[in-house]
């Protein structure tokens, strides 16, 4: 009967956010799901030496570990493995929506510079594979109201030369929790409108369409 009540007010969708690990999993794993949409995402990059995955999203201790053991605490060879996964799983498991697309910059420190050439082409050959396959890349805004990064995922540099690309992209506060549902939106719509977006992605009626939006939030 609750359902009933809000039909034809509120849609609702079944979708996954699926791990990319070679060899492991994929989101063609669930292709018998009859999902309405798959999100992809890098969470592990590398392996230790017991075999295990290298999560690069957990705690900075556990990350200042793995990077020191499976990367000799090198950062760069750690992010450029982790945006080539990006690109794999764009190009061989083709998802819907790419999710946190450098969620990896959280472990920064002072390591490097977002303005550094190797870091920049590595994240512009990942938006490369996106536009490729037409692939929708989320402003994530989970590492600005967790405090985890100073800006959305992805940063603006990457943001700019998406618009420049013509990738849709679409909002996701990335939460389990119903009061962060729309966190950090009005600063991502910012973002967005800065760098020259005036539509974002929205699934409606089982399609994806673009509609306007301002801080305010979306116009249908």
């Amino acid at each position: 009967m609750r359902l009933q009540k809000y039909k034809g007010v509120i849609d609702v969708y079944t979708g996954l956010e699926i791990d990319y690990i070679p060899n492991i999993t994929g989101p063609d794993r669930f292709k018998d799901f009859s999902l309405d949409y798959v999100i992809g995402a890098i969470h592990f990059v590398g392996n230790y030496p017991n075999g295990k995955p290298f999560s690069i999203a957990g705690k900075a201790p556990d990350f200042d570990e793995g990077l020191e053991m499976i990367f000799g605490n090198d950062f760069r060879k750690a992010a450029e493995l982790y945006f080539k996964l990006n690109c794999e799983l764009i190009q061989n498991q083709t998802p819907d929506i790419l999710a946190h697309s450098d969620l990896i910059k959280n472990h920064n420190k002072g390591r490097f510079s977002e303005n550094e050439v190797w870091y920049q082409k590595a994240v512009f050959e990942m938006l490369d594979c996106a536009k490729e396959k037409d692939v929708i890349i989320e402003v994530n805004t989970r590492g600005i109201y967790k405090n985890r990064s100073v800006e959305v995922y992805p940063s603006h540099f990457a943001l700019k030369r998406m618009r420049e690309l013509n990738i849709r992209t679409m909002l996701s506060a990335d939460t389990h929790l119903i009061t962060e549902l729309t966190t950090g939106f009005e600063q991502a719509a910012e973002v967005l409108l800065s760098v020259g977006y005036k539509e974002v992605t929205v699934l409606k009626n089982n399609h994806f369409i673009q509609v306007p939006f301002s801080t305010k939030g979306i116009n249908y």
